[in-house]
């Protein structure tokens, strides 16, 4: 089992810019900030946020690659483009 420690480190390794992968699946799908905040249970601002970061949490990860419908590493390639 991971601990929640090193959980956090292992998204560190693989820091990827999260943001722009957030930005082009929302653009290819017109989703915009309204209904990325719904899906991910929180606000507008802080999906905002999160298209300007380059990291992302874990569980966001999961909930967004799971509305997208795509897997973590597509995720990943898309901000490595």
């Amino acid at each position: 089992m991971i601990e929640e420690k090193n959980k956090s480190e292992a998204l560190l390794v693989a820091n990827i810019d999260s943001g722009k992968a957030l930005r082009q699946l929302m653009s290819r799908d017109k989703v915009n900030r309204t209904k990325m905040a719904d899906v991910l249970n929180c606000t507008k601002p802080y999906v905002s946020s999160m298209r300007s970061s380059k990291g992302i949490s874990y569980t966001k990860l999961v909930e967004v690659c799971g509305f997208f419908n795509i897997s973590a590493v597509n995720f990943f390639r898309l901000g490595e483009e």
